[in-house]
């Protein structure tokens, strides 16, 4: 220690050795001097000065309160990319990518991908613009009122929505695929639905005409039609009916009804053997097959079925009546189109529902809810804005 001591003057009464008497270790508070050793918590006090925290790692993240600074976030990773925002669906999207589609300005959509196609991820109800139906149970499910809605039908349209008039009916879900108040000029003057929704030429299988954006036209034309033949749809029954106007809502007949017949379903094909008959009438009015004749005077063949096999009837009336649409036994258009009106097999005349076209015949003409056994025009039938010939299916 430099020079003799005296060892009382080193030790205190305890025998520690006197800080005061240890002149080559500085004093306790000046912290400058250590060089090894840990600080303990408690003697660390007061504010810290500032820092450069660069080489820091591993800070427990609930130890990081208060706002963040203003940065860049160029070189974050692991953040999914929000909804795409445009009119069409983006390309080669991953399951689980969003698209917010702006297609209708009124109503946009938030859609999400399944892997497969783009589910709709809204509060609009099922059947607005804003949701579309894909089925008509789903319309039928949710209560859907009566009148036009939207629907998105696999297979049908390219996959856009269109408008369609929807009703219930006999517990189940019905959309109108043609309407037509098409009158005839003169009784030798019958054009529809020869041109439109029959074809001139071909297999006289069911056509569209006069859509509107893949749905029916309501405005300005004299008749519509839809041909659904989609993946997304398949035909179950069919509908036969009558409607005041153009626009009225409902499957049960509001135009003319003689004895209460309309609407005519696949119930009411009767006979020996009708499952195939009815087949046949909702392939060609789902737009998948050709046309087909039940009730005829000849032997079943093809698209052809005798009055033995199937013929159109109501319960409680012995009348029964042939049902062409798109031919007559092997002639293909033919020159009439829906449900005879003379209950002798092979011989048609005035048809109760539907159109006839043989020039100079007082049975030439246009008629929609009669019932009756005539060789005669049906006349107080006649179809025009007030007795609207209508068509109807449902796939459930």
């Amino acid at each position: 220690m430099g020079k003799a001591r005296n060892i009382a003057d080193l030790l205190d009464d305890n025998g520690d050795v006197k800080s005061a008497s240890l002149d080559n270790v500085p004093a306790s508070n000046n912290a400058s001097a250590l060089t090894t050793g840990t600080l303990p918590m408690a003697r660390l006090s007061g504010t810290l000065p500032a820092l450069n925290a660069s080489a820091l790692t591993a800070i427990p993240a609930a130890n990081i309160t208060g706002t963040l600074p203003a940065i860049s976030g160029a070189n974050l990773t692991g953040i999914e990319a929000g909804p795409t925002v445009s009119s069409s669906a983006p390309g080669s999207p991953a399951i689980g990518k969003m698209w917010y589609d702006t297609t209708n300005s009124s109503d946009k959509i938030l859609k999400i991908y399944n892997g497969t196609s783009w589910d709709v991820l809204s509060n609009a109800d099922i059947g607005s613009a804003g949701n579309p139906a894909a089925t008509i149970q789903d319309l039928y499910d949710d209560n859907v009122a009566n009148g036009l809605v939207w629907m998105q039908i696999a297979g049908y349209n390219s996959g856009a929505a269109f408008q369609v008039r929807y009703a219930s009916y006999a517990s189940k879900g019905w959309i109108e695929i043609l309407y037509s108040k098409a009158a005839y000029a003169a009784q030798s003057t019958v054009n529809h639905p020869w041109g439109e929704w029959v074809p001139t030429s071909g297999d006289g299988g069911f056509l569209a005409h006069n859509v509107s954006s893949a749905g029916l036209n309501y405005s300005g034309v004299d008749s519509s039609s839809i041909r659904l033949n989609a993946s997304g749809f398949v035909a179950t029954d069919f509908a036969l009916t009558t409607k005041s106007s153009v626009t009225a809502d409902g499957v049960a007949a509001t135009g003319s009804n003689q004895s209460s017949a309309y609407p005519l379903t696949k119930a009411n094909v009767m006979g020996n053997s009708t499952a195939a008959p009815i087949a046949k009438i909702l392939d060609y009015f789902e737009g998948s097959g050709t046309s087909v004749h039940i009730g005829s005077g000849d032997s079943s063949s093809g698209n052809v079925y005798n009055d033995t096999d199937a013929h159109m009837k109501i319960s409680g009336d012995s009348n029964h009546y042939e049902a062409m649409f798109g031919r007559r036994n092997g002639v293909v258009p033919g020159t009439e189109w829906g449900v005879d009106g003379h209950y002798n097999p092979g011989s048609t005349y005035a048809p109760n529902w539907g159109y006839r076209n043989t020039s100079g015949q007082d049975y030439s003409g246009a008629w929609a809810g009669s019932w009756a056994h005539s060789t005669a025009a049906k006349t107080g039938y006649e179809i025009d804005s007030g007795n609207v010939l209508s068509i109807w299916l449902t796939s459930m």
